[in-house]
């Protein structure tokens, strides 16, 4: 026997499926469905009006998601596991707000993507681009953009556009050059930049008011980029494994700091100014080139761990015994006890 399944104008939030002269509520048993639409026919949902499935198909599961006024209302679609291309059918998802394509075998992004005006989060990650495409611009809702391990080596002067975006993403990617629009992104929070081949950054970066969160860890970077030293809402800055000689003392004006890791670089004296960062909770100098600490380390009050593993510090000032909330002190490796 067919069961039919009515789709109406009239119904909104409710669809009901008859089966055997009996009414069902299909958001009560929209879970055992699944493959009952391997026509592409539940995309076509404007100009639906009923198809025939199959009564013993509702012992599968198909994941369907009702629409608020025409029926049929995506949030989130998960792609993955070697997609090449996107169904030009996609665009017609116009309420999506967050597209999941990580872990792929794509090359460019697809031009599908560009229609999803609504987009909000987007995630490319692990897959083998090289370019951020210029067609980007036109989701100017987008505020999450993850295209981390992929192979790009440029962030374009287009990228200006994305002007909502509040997280960005490019870690484990091959860039080496930089625009200076980066500095336009003024709702930018979170910017991470792991893993690449960066020498420096734009001095316009200190525009990016809002940002909290930078990571530039595992670059080829010899010092702190000066327009790092103006971003006052820092709370956490990652310079880990990169060729740093010494910190400025305007590391005073970032008043906010509360994470500051410098570990495995070649620093060889730390700036009394560093002191001043009073927010300080985490200080990561571990393998760098350091002989002593200076006098003051007694005003980081809020400092909990303190790794200063691997140097060349012979001996402790004795006030680090006035930190009061230190918990962790990792001082291996150091020639602190030889005479």
């Amino acid at each position: 026997m067919n069961t039919i399944l009515n789709l109406t104008d009239e119904i909104l939030g409710y669809i009901f499926i008859i089966l055997n002269k009996k009414l069902y509520i299909l958001s009560q048993v929209c879970k055992r469905f699944r493959n009952t639409c391997r026509s592409n026919i539940i995309w076509k949902y404007k100009l639906l009006k009923e198809f025939k499935i199959k009564s013993d198909d509702l012992q599968m599961y198909f994941d369907l998601y009702l629409i608020y006024k025409k029926l049929v209302l995506v949030e989130k679609l998960k792609k993955s596991k070697n997609i090449l291309s996107l169904s030009n059918e996609t665009t017609k998802l116009t309420n999506l707000n967050s597209l999941n394509l990580s872990k792929n075998n794509i090359y460019d992004i697809p031009q599908e993507i560009i229609q999803l005006k609504n987009l909000k989060h987007l995630n490319l990650s692990n897959n083998k681009i090289s370019i951020i495409s210029k067609e980007l611009k036109n989701l100017l809702n987008l505020q999450v953009l993850d295209m981390s391990y992929n192979n790009i080596s440029k962030v374009p002067n287009y990228i200006k556009t994305l002007s909502n975006l509040q997280q960005l993403n490019l870690s484990f990617n091959k860039i080496y050059i930089i625009s200076s629009n980066i500095g336009l992104l003024s709702k930018l929070r979170s910017l991470d930049l792991t893993n690449n081949i960066i020498r420096k950054i734009p001095y316009n970066i200190k525009q990016l008011n809002n940002l909290v969160k930078l990571s530039l860890s595992d670059n080829y970077m010899i010092e702190i980029p000066f327009g790092i030293y103006e971003l006052k809402n820092l709370e956490t800055l990652y310079l880990y494994n990169n060729k740093i000689k010494k910190i400025l003392p305007d590391i005073s004006q970032l008043t906010k700091l509360k994470y500051l890791g410098l570990s495995i670089n070649d620093i060889e004296i730390i700036p009394q100014e560093l002191y001043l960062l009073i927010k300080l909770e985490h200080l990561g100098l571990a393998n760098n080139k350091l002989k002593n600490l200076p006098i003051g380390i007694s005003k980081l009050t809020n400092l909990i761990k303190l790794n200063l593993t691997g140097n060349l510090i012979e001996s402790l000032p004795v006030e680090i015994e006035q930190l009061p909330k230190l918990k962790q002190l990792c001082l291996y490796d150091n020639p602190l006890f030889n005479t």
